[in-house]
């Protein structure tokens, strides 16, 4: 048989973890297989890339979308387990669970249209009243947008995920590569990770020059569900005035309470707030913790080549 797409697996996975243990992803996609009986050659078809077999990615895809619905979490890495609100949903008999199915959840219909890089986040959408179309609606250029944009949500989601899983030091090294792979160390500059026990709060700091002339201190706050709070950015400008410092860059993995941003944005120094969102964001497109797994270039005909005489 054809290998599955991922909206199929969906229900397969479900009934597998129905038995409440912790299923790793190696053998969740073993007895997938057997169940479905999928053959050899199945098992064996990779996708375009060549980077991974079609059945491994969709299994992968099916897990992320059920994950996001809320009816399966994932205790460990690589690891699924079902929810009550997965158990919930199994017991209502459908005959098919899918995307459409996964609608009626809240988390699942906010995380959708997180396609960031069009400029507009889920709540301006909701005010605004807009509606993203399915890419079946969608001219096939429009439509080729609308896959990548998902398809990147899916990757920065799972990668703020692996850097919440890290440590703190982790993080506060992976703050400064960030800022030196942004360009922020200059040519001649260099980027240090500071953070010790007597580093006055600051895990960081970038020197665009030579001479430090312009040093910019860093602050790493691996923090899940609690949002970063003024009082934490007030710590952290009492701490640039230790250094003698103007500028900062506080990075978290959480979120800024309005607070907290409306105090960063009303002192004299410098400071920068990045949030969760935005650093994976970063992270993906200057390659951080991510790597290049195909290329796609969209070309159009060029109208003056024709019309020269």
């Amino acid at each position: 048989m054809a290998v599955p797409n991922y909206q199929d697996l969906m229900l397969p996975i479900l009934r597998l973890l129905a038995d409440g243990h912790d299923w790793p992803t190696s053998k969740l996609r073993r007895v997938l297989a057997e169940e479905l009986d999928l053959s050899q050659d199945d098992l064996r078809e990779r996708i375009p890339s060549g980077t991974a077999t079609r059945f491994a990615k969709n299994v992968d895809w099916s897990r992320h979308y059920l994950k996001r619905a809320g009816v399966l979490e994932a205790p460990g890495r690589a690891v699924a387990r079902i929810t009550p609100r997965g158990r919930e949903l199994l017991d209502e008999g459908l005959g098919r669970i899918d995307v459409a199915a996964l609608q009626r959840y809240p988390e699942f219909t906010d995380f959708r249209p997180k396609e960031r890089a069009l400029g507009a986040t889920p709540a301006s959408r909701e005010r605004s009243g807009e509606v993203r179309p399915a890419p079946d609606d969608l001219n096939p250029e429009d439509a080729v947008r609308e896959y990548y944009h998902r398809y990147r949500g899916r990757v920065t989601d799972e990668l703020l995920e692996r850097v919440l899983e890290q440590s703190d030091d982790f993080f506060e090294v992976l703050v400064v590569r960030l800022m030196e792979k942004l360009g922020y160390a200059g040519e001649d500059g260099q980027a240090i990770h500071l953070g010790k026990s007597g580093d006055g709060g600051v895990d960081g700091v970038v020197t665009p020059d030579r001479l430090g002339l312009e040093s910019v201190y860093l602050q790493a706050k691996r923090w899940h569900l609690k949002p970063v709070g003024r009082p934490d950015v007030q710590a952290f400008s009492g701490s640039l005035d230790m250094y003698g410092a103007a500028k900062g860059v506080f990075i978290t993995t959480s979120s800024f309470t309005k607070d907290a941003k409306e105090y960063a944005e009303k002192i004299q120094k410098t400071i920068i707030l990045i949030d969760g969102e935005r650093l994976v964001d970063l992270m993906y497109d200057i390659g951080l913790g991510v790597s290049t797994q195909d290329t796609f270039k969209l070309k159009q005909l060029d109208s003056d080549f024709f019309n020269s005489e």
